[in-house]
C-alpha cells in the first residue's frame, strides 16, 4: 500500500490511551498506532493545515477481535464549520486491514478530516491514516 513519506499532520481524538496519542495514526509508521482505549463511538480528527482537495483516503485498522464495523469519514473547511459526510466504510474488518476509498471527484476545500467509528467489537484504534491530496496549484 502507501509507500511515500507521509507529511505530519496535527491530530486530536475523542479519547486516547496515554501511550498511543492520535499523532501516531498520521506519523507514516504502521508499527505505531492511536488507540482510544475505549469502545465506539470514538473519533480522530486531522488538521491538514490548509484547505485541500482529497483524492483518496486509506485507513489501516488496529482491531482485535475482528468483526462488523462502521467508520464515517467527515470533512469541513473551517474550525467553526459543521462537518459534512464524505464516505462510510461498513462491513466485516480485521486487524491490519487497509480500507481505501477514492471518491469519483476529489473532496474539495477540506482542511479538517474526521474519522468517526460508531460500531466496533474492539477498542477504537488506527495504525495509519493516509490522505492522498491533489497537488497544490
Amino acid at each position: 500500500q502507501p509507500a511515500e513519506a507521509a507529511p505530519v499532520y496535527a491530530a486530536t481524538a475523542s479519547e486516547s490511551d496515554e501511550s498511543s496519542p492520535p499523532e501516531l495514526a498520521v506519523d507514516g509508521d504502521p508499527s505505531t498506532l492511536w488507540n482510544a482505549g475505549a469502545f465506539a463511538p470514538q473519533w480522530i480528527a486531522i488538521d491538514l493545515g490548509a484547505s485541500r482537495s482529497i483524492e483518496e483516503i486509506s485507513l489501516l485498522t488496529a482491531q482485535s477481535p475482528e468483526g462488523e464495523t462502521v467508520h464515517r469519514v467527515l470533512g469541513r473547511t473551517g474550525a467553526a464549520d459543521p462537518y459534512r459526510p464524505l464516505h462510510e466504510f461498513a462491513g466485516f474488518t480485521s486487524d491490519d486491514q487497509w480500507l481505501t476509498y477514492s471518491p469519483p471527484a476529489p473532496w474539495e476545500n477540506v482542511r479538517f478530516l474526521r474519522v468517526e467509528t460508531t460500531v466496533s467489537p474492539s477498542w477504537v484504534a488506527w495504525r495509519e491514516i493516509v490522505i492522498h491530496l491533489e497537488p497544490a496549484a
